[in-house]
């Protein structure tokens, strides 16, 4: 099975989740106040993990099953914060 991470915005007011698919749309999903930003790492066909992003941060471990939250996401949003 293949393991794969995506992120994932959900507005609160309008129940909707949605995919951010560049940098421009993570930077606003961060920054917006009724927006939620988590990244989902899928297992297979399903959502095995998830870990939300708060403050411009992500957790070390994701919550449910506590895999540990790759590298590469952190450095992401890291670059995101200095730009």
């Amino acid at each position: 099975m293949s393991i794969t991470h995506e992120w994932r915005s959900y507005d609160v007011a309008q129940d909707d989740w949605d995919t951010p698919s560049n940098t421009e749309e993570l930077r606003e999903a961060i920054e917006s106040e009724g927006i939620e930003l988590w990244l989902n790492r899928i297992d297979g066909d399903w959502v095995s993990d998830k870990a939300q992003v708060l403050k411009g941060k992500l957790p070390e471990y994701m919550e449910e099953e506590g895999y540990k939250v790759p590298r590469r996401f952190h450095d992401r949003l890291q670059r995101i914060a200095e730009a």
